[in-house]
Protein backbone atom coordinates (compact mmCIF):
# COMPACT_ATOMS: atom_id res chain seq x y z
CA UNK A 1 0.00 0.00 0.00
CA UNK A 2 1.13 3.08 -0.73
CA UNK A 3 -0.47 6.44 0.85
CA UNK A 4 -0.05 9.74 -1.13
CA UNK A 5 -0.93 13.24 0.20
CA UNK A 6 -0.54 16.39 -1.75
CA UNK A 7 -2.19 19.81 -1.32
CA UNK A 8 -3.21 21.51 -4.30
CA UNK A 9 -4.77 25.20 -4.86
CA UNK A 10 -5.10 24.53 -0.68
CA UNK A 11 -7.15 21.89 -1.19
CA UNK A 12 -5.66 18.77 0.87
CA UNK A 13 -5.91 15.43 -0.87
CA UNK A 14 -5.47 12.56 1.15
CA UNK A 15 -6.25 8.70 -0.52
CA UNK A 16 -4.31 5.55 -0.70
CA UNK A 17 -4.05 3.36 -3.66
CA UNK A 18 -3.01 -0.18 -3.56
CA UNK A 19 0.00 -0.80 -6.13
CA UNK A 20 0.89 -3.94 -4.49
CA UNK A 21 -0.12 -5.61 -7.92
CA UNK A 22 0.18 -3.01 -10.24
CA UNK A 23 2.73 -2.22 -12.91
CA UNK A 24 4.38 1.14 -12.93
CA UNK A 25 1.36 2.16 -15.36
CA UNK A 26 -1.03 1.12 -13.88
CA UNK A 27 0.04 2.11 -10.86
CA UNK A 28 0.71 5.77 -12.61
CA UNK A 29 -3.57 4.99 -14.06
CA UNK A 30 -4.86 4.88 -10.25
CA UNK A 31 -3.33 7.55 -9.09
CA UNK A 32 -4.63 9.88 -11.80
CA UNK A 33 -8.48 8.10 -11.44
CA UNK A 34 -8.34 9.14 -7.94
CA UNK A 35 -6.97 12.77 -8.41
CA UNK A 36 -9.74 12.64 -10.88
CA UNK A 37 -12.72 11.94 -8.09
CA UNK A 38 -11.65 14.11 -5.74
CA UNK A 39 -11.45 17.09 -8.84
Amino acid sequence: MERHYRVHQNIDYDFTVNTTNMSALDCAKAIAAKMNDLV
